[in-house]
C-alpha cells in the first residue's frame, strides 16, 4: 500500500457516500415508503459495479493503483458495504463452499441484526 493507493481509495469512497446519500435522499423525496427502497436499490447497484469491475479486471490504473481497487474498495465501499459481502459470498459459492457461503451469510445478518439490537437496548 502507498500514498497514492490511499488517496485514490479515500476519493473513491468519499464520492461513493456522496452518491449514497443522494440516492437515498431521491428516494425519500420522490417515492416515498415505509419499506426502504432507496437502500435496497443502492446496495443492488453496488453489488452491480462489483460484479461488472470483477468480471472486467481491467489493468487501466491512475498513478499506478488499480481501477478495481479504487471503484472496489472506494466508490463501492462508500456507497453500500453490501457489495463487498455480496461479493465475498459469491467468491465462498464459486470457490465450492457453499455451507461457508450460507453461513456467512446467516450470521453476518443475524449476529448484524442482534448488535444493532443489543446496542439500541439504552433507548
Amino acid at each position: 500500500m502507498n500514498a497514492a493507493t490511499i488517496f485514490w481509495v479515500f476519493l473513491g469512497s468519499g464520492t461513493g457516500g456522496v452518491a449514497r446519500l443522494v440516492l437515498g435522499w431521491l428516494f425519500r423525496q420522490h417515492w416515498p415508503s415505509a419499506f426502504p427502497w432507496g437502500t435496497l436499490t443502492i446496495n443492488v447497484l453496488a453489488c452491480a459495479l462489483a460484479g461488472l469491475v470483477v468480471s472486467r479486471n481491467d489493468a487501466f490504473s491512475i498513478q499506478q493503483v488499480p481501477l478495481s481497487t479504487i471503484l472496489l474498495v472506494g466508490f463501492c465501499g462508500g456507497f453500500s458495504t453490501f457489495s463487498t459481502f455480496g461479493l465475498e459470498t459469491w467468491q465462498l459459492m464459486t470457490r465450492g463452499n457453499t455451507v461457508g457461503a450460507l453461513a456467512y451469510v446467516l450470521f453476518s445478518v443475524v449476529a448484524g441484526l442482534l448488535a444493532f439490537a443489543l446496542c439500541m437496548k439504552g433507548q
